[in-house]
């Protein structure tokens, strides 16, 4: 027993404790949306498109207030886990204003042209659309704007908070790729101009319509971040131990993207390994720790006790 009064001595060969997930998953998101953020920033700065800035300025503040107060206040918390879901609407309507911006630098030519090779030179801009084939497109399509929350609820209820943060993360990286290489080679899609013609043949189709009338420009992407982040949010889940009927769904907005003339079909295999490739390292990952400098000089600077005089060896 010590005496009253004096400081316990820790052994000098115990281990140090291992510093709690979340705060190093913070950081990682941190990492990946300053990464996303500041060239996507810039690009909006360099088009005048101020508004298209906000959502990736927000994407930065939310893992530092997660950082600076997650551990002690709740709306902190919720924030540093939940702003990729809320924000990923916000941020591909950023990149989608920033890429209208600079119309002479779409490059749907090649993509055009890859698709010609790919479908044997019948690409799916000469399918009609109309019908309930395209109606099951859309109806897939639209899902994934309410599939992608519920599988982070999902994480959240059954795995805690480690789980959604690693879903956050995936969507993250997987719509950062996306958005950078959608900067460098922007693309418009089959029908950029507006609402496709004909009459819609039932409610999903009517909605896909109605947003297509709404958008002054309506601008595809290559890769397909509806494809990547469908897969990303599918191979998560899956891996976390949530229901195997995700890759089918999954693999339904990817042929939709296709079917409903969303996408050339060339955006669609980049997207399913940049989703997969996402999910992988945001389920795998550390995160980012910070050494402990202070210890480490504790422990070299650390001077070990004098033997009493006469003591024995």
């Amino acid at each position: 027993m010590r005496e009253p009064g004096t400081l316990p001595v820790e052994p000098r060969d115990a281990a140090p404790r291992p510093e709690p997930v979340l705060p190093r998953l913070h950081r990682a998101s941190l990492a990946l949306s300053l990464a996303m953020s500041l060239p996507l920033g810039v690009a909006a700065a360099g088009a005048r498109t101020w508004l298209a800035a906000v959502p990736f300025g927000l994407a930065v503040l939310c893992p530092l207030a997660a950082m600076r107060w997650g551990e002690r206040r709740r709306v902190a918390r919720w924030v540093g886990l939940g702003w990729p879901i809320v924000l990923w609407p916000a941020m591909y309507d950023g990149a989608v204003r920033i890429v209208t911006a600079y119309p002479e630098r779409y490059v749907d030519a090649w993509l055009a042209a890859a698709d010609r090779v790919i479908f044997l030179g019948n690409p799916p801009d000469r399918w009609p659309l109309g019908g309930p084939v395209e109606e099951l497109a859309n109806l897939a399509y639209a899902s994934y704007y309410l599939v992608i929350p519920a599988c982070a609820l999902w994480a959240w209820r059954r795995r805690g908070d480690e789980a959604l943060a690693r879903y956050g993360l995936a969507l993250v990286a997987t719509f950062g790729a996306c958005a950078l290489l959608w900067l460098v080679a922007p693309a418009g899609g089959y029908h950029p101009t507006g609402c496709p013609p004909g009459e819609p043949w039932g409610p999903f189709t009517a909605l896909m319509r109605w947003i297509y009338a709404r958008s002054p420009h309506y601008a595809a992407a290559f890769p397909s971040s509806h494809v990547a982040l469908a897969v990303a949010a599918a191979a998560l889940i899956v891996r976390l131990g949530g229901p195997r009927w995700l890759w089918p769904w999954a693999l339904a907005v990817a042929w939709s993207t296709v079917q409903g003339q969303y996408h050339y079909g060339i955006d669609t295999p980049p997207a399913i390994a940049l989703g997969i490739v996402g999910a992988r390292w945001a389920h795998g990952t550390r995160g980012i720790a910070i050494p402990d400098f202070r210890g480490e000089l504790r422990s070299i600077l650390r001077l070990r006790p004098s033997r009493p005089m006469g003591g024995a060896e």
